[in-house]
């Protein structure tokens, strides 16, 4: 048995899960499962998030995050994970709650949607500080290279391949911020397609458990006419049967009644 924690929505589905438990415990079980399934994704999912936005907002020297290509990949394919866990544990309570009449304060919906949203806030916030890291890094070589030793050397030497050195390194700086710059513009375009398939996902596992509810309806409705033809079946038998009984038993009834040979 799932362990019920202490929240108002938890409680109520204690006191409802009590209450009915004797009338169908199986279904009511369900429940509490698909409760704590959704329980356990969302504690995940909001602890990761919580734990980056800790870091995010924390000190370079206290922070442990690499700000690379490879780190961000890796913290969006993590977050989308659990996006998709908590997708589906949401959309299987949500199902088992309009199975047995459960009324919900807020729909999974609409907190799956929060989760995302700030998702992907602290996803934007993990690109904005690793550019502006990477900003810090390209003025501090562009310093380094422009220092007043190196141009007082040029002024005073005027020598023509020192200065076209100097420029070939800053055209070169140049091109690796335009390259990052392409880089970051890839991976929001990534971060749009990856959100889009992930409402695709929802959407289509929610349509195929609608499909398989109209299925289950049209079998239940199967089901009640088969009854009602078998029921009229055997009333027919039945009727049938009695007439023949009556047919049978009404010439004897005749024969043994003096009366009704005399008068016949």
């Amino acid at each position: 048995m799932p362990k019920i924690s202490g929240d108002s929505q938890t409680q109520e589905m204690g006191i409802w899960y009590c209450e009915n438990s004797a009338e169908n415990s199986s279904a009511t079980y369900k429940v509490l499962i698909g409760m704590e399934t959704l329980r356990k994704s969302e504690s995940e999912l909001n602890q990761h998030l919580i734990n980056l936005a800790n870091c995010l907002r924390s000190n370079d020297s206290e922070c442990d995050l690499e700000f690379t290509q490879e780190e961000e990949k890796s913290l969006e394919r993590e977050i989308n994970k659990l996006l998709r866990n908590c997708a589906d544990a949401t959309l299987r309570y949500e199902e088992f709650c309009k199975e047995n009449n459960v009324k919900l304060k807020e729909s999974g919906s609409e907190q799956l949607k929060k989760y995302v949203i700030r998702g992907r806030k602290l996803l934007m916030e993990y690109r904005q500080k690793s550019n502006a890291i990477k900003q810090k890094d390209t003025k501090k070589m562009l310093l380094h290279v422009q220092t007043p030793t190196t141009q007082n050397e040029m002024e005073t030497s005027e020598d023509p391949i020192r200065f076209l050195a100097s420029l070939q390194r800053t055209r070169q700086v140049m091109s690796d911020e335009i390259q990052r710059v392409t880089n970051v513009s890839i991976l929001m375009n990534d971060g749009r397609e990856a959100l889009a398939n992930s409402h695709q996902e929802y959407s289509n596992v929610k349509n195929e458990i609608q499909a398989i509810r109209n299925q289950l309806k049209h079998l239940q409705w199967q089901t009640k006419k088969d009854r009602l033809w078998i029921g009229s079946g055997i009333l027919t038998l039945l009727t049938t049967l009695l007439l023949i009984i009556h047919q049978r038993l009404l010439p004897v009834c005749d024969l043994s009644d003096p009366k009704a040979s005399k008068f016949s």
